[in-house]
């Protein structure tokens, strides 16, 4: 049982993560084409 939850809990982390990264490039480009 504790297994599954540390991950189900990295898989959260990592998606976070992922997600968290991916709004960021696309802050980026969006501010880049507005200032362009």
């Amino acid at each position: 049982m504790l297994e599954v939850v540390s991950c189900v809990v990295q898989f959260i982390l990592e998606y976070h993560v992922s997600i968290h990264t991916f709004g960021c490039i696309f802050f980026l480009c969006t501010r880049k084409l507005l200032t362009f």
